[in-house]
């Protein structure tokens, strides 16, 4: 309900856009804009505001490709290309949205954008650019030209037969406002390529490092390489570090991985395969000299890995004992886990009183006790296959759950009455934004038990669920239900030709405007059918970008 006209703000303006900065999906910025009288908006958020009738209505929209995207405005921005085209003259409908986007631009934390695209009249100057897609030494060189650059996704190609093999991240320095690297090794890269770039950190203004692997080498990380990134670890108030397949020889892991557990600063950490994360959750956990054993760094936050098998999960929940800052935690084994495993697992997070964000994948899953899921914000489980018997009792839990933002439960063997359960409790549970139910077998029945229950969620993922034309006939009859859902996903269900005819009818038929895409991608098989679907949903909808078909 929007507040009265008149009314004199207990906020002022420019604290209003502070709180709406940490909202954190779209439907939410939306109402809490349309909440407010405009006087107490600030100038990004009234644009803002005008943005989302635009897209509603169709004023923005993406017509660039074959299968439109649909576009986004927070709480990242996902934009049609024509606006970036500095070589065709734009419209007057065009240049009033163009001055729209560069008034609500400041709103936004940081913008995605790609080489060769005209930003000067879309972007403020000031705006946090993050640039993706960096693969060669030149196109670096003309990302440092850009102004507020604050992220860089680089992928290294090491094509000695090449001009691309003239890397020269010693420039990296020259960017005073890059403070967020990635990089990604697409080849058995040089140890002198390795240590070029790890040295480029020092003299650099970085504090979130990614390093991601393709090839299982560990002949690039050299003595040398690893002195200057322990220096790095040490100097430089690094905050998040991200590591990818990343393998050592032997005589280095020790030295690396106490680089990473020595630091003041650091607050995430992710180590994903390669031959680090037994070595790190060792020295936590094994050394019976208390003077030789580590701990994980007081102030970490975020912990994520991969390990292989039950005694790595040992060594890891031994890992986060007095780790009490920890808010977000990840782990997935590649095996089943042993008793051993599971108890130590759940005595680990049990211990966790900030908990907030839960991950469990590939592994025997924990009884979760009721007061933690009651002040979880996240929790996800995949590949845990606990079936209905183990999900059900957690879904009955929801309404205790007044925290809890996102739930997925992926690949568990749940069928329509895991739906059933979560139904019941959603109502009671009006926190609850996205509901993940990817790769399971709730059928056209669980879609039907959901249907009733969906008012309050932002985002609803049924991937390959085993959901039939009936479900999608029914889903028809009762599509404006769904038109608040930024995210439908019907994708990898077998509802056939018929069966996405008729959904795509009924969004052409409402009155009503959809606030996101319904994605039926691969949910028919035969190459004609599909192009029939398209050539419909073309014809009948006013904004194309609502159904995903491929």
């Amino acid at each position: 309900m929007a507040l009265p006209h008149g009314i004199l703000p207990a906020l002022p303006p420019d604290a209003l856009q502070h709180i709406a900065q940490y909202l954190g999906t779209s439907n939410e910025m939306r109402a809490f804009l349309t909440a407010l009288p405009i006087e107490w908006l600030t100038p990004p958020m009234v644009a803002l505001l005008e943005l989302y009738d635009c897209v509603l209505d169709g004023r923005l929209v993406d017509t660039s490709a074959e299968q439109p995207e649909m576009v986004q405005l927070w709480p990242k921005s996902l934009l049609p290309r024509f606006l970036f085209d500095g070589g065709r003259r734009r419209s007057e409908a065009e240049t009033h949205l163009a001055a729209l986007l560069y008034a609500y631009m400041p709103l936004l934390p940081y913008v995605e954008l790609r080489l060769g695209r005209t930003v000067a009249d879309i972007i403020p100057p000031e705006t946090k650019l993050h640039v993706m897609t960096i693969c060669s030494p030149n196109e670096l060189a003309r990302a440092r030209t850009l102004g507020r650059l604050e992220t860089l996704d680089v992928f290294v190609y090491d094509d000695t037969d090449s001009d691309d093999a003239n890397w020269a991240p010693q420039d990296l320095h020259l960017v005073p406002t890059l403070r967020n690297l990635k990089l990604y090794w697409c080849c058995a890269a040089t140890a002198a390529l390795h240590t070029g770039f790890i040295e480029s950190l020092v003299s650099s203004n970085v504090t979130r490092l990614s390093l991601h692997y393709d090839v299982d080498d560990d002949a690039s990380w050299t003595d040398e390489t690893v002195n200057t990134f322990a220096r790095w670890m040490h100097l430089a108030p690094i905050t998040a570090l991200k590591l990818v397949k990343l393998s050592l020889r032997t005589h280095l892991r020790v030295q690396f991985a106490t680089a990473i557990l020595t630091s003041q600063t650091l607050a995430s950490l992710k180590v994903e395969g390669g031959n680090l994360p037994r070595v790190l959750f060792n020295l936590c956990s094994r050394s019976r000299d208390p003077a030789r054993r580590f701990s994980l760094p007081v102030q970490l936050e975020t912990l994520e890995t991969n390990v292989r098998n039950s005694s790595d999960v040992v060594a890891f929940a031994l890992a986060l004992r007095g780790a009490n800052n920890l808010r977000r935690v990840s782990l997935f084994c590649d095996v089943g886990l042993d008793n051993r495993a599971v108890l130590a697992l759940r005595r680990a997070l049990m211990s966790l009183a900030r908990l907030r964000s839960l991950e469990l994948g590939c592994c025997s899953m924990p009884l979760i006790p009721t007061e933690q899921m009651q002040r979880l914000v996240v929790l996800e489980l995949r590949r845990n296959y606990a079936g209905d018997m183990g999900i059900i009792p957690l879904a009955q839990t929801l309404p205790q759950c007044q925290w809890l933002q996102q739930l997925s439960l992926i690949n568990q063997e749940c069928t329509h009455l895991t739906a059933q359960a979560l139904a019941a409790a959603i109502p009671h549970c009006p926190s609850l934004k996205v509901l993940d139910l990817s790769f399971n077998e709730v059928g056209s029945e669980g879609l039907i038990a959901l249907l009733p229950s969906i008012g309050s969620l932002d985002v609803l993922v049924l991937q390959a669920n085993d959901v039939d034309a009936d479900g999608a006939y029914v889903l028809a009859d009762d599509i404006d239900a769904t038109a608040h859902l930024t995210q439908l996903d019907l994708s990898g269900n077998p509802i056939s030709e018929d069966g996405v005819l008729s959904l795509i009818d009924a969004i052409g038929s409402s009155l009503v405007l959809r606030h996101g895409v319904l994605n039926l991608c691969e949910t028919v098989d035969d190459e004609d059918e599909r192009e029939n679907c398209a050539a419909f949903a073309d014809e009948r909808l006013p904004i194309r970008a609502w159904c995903k078909l491929q």
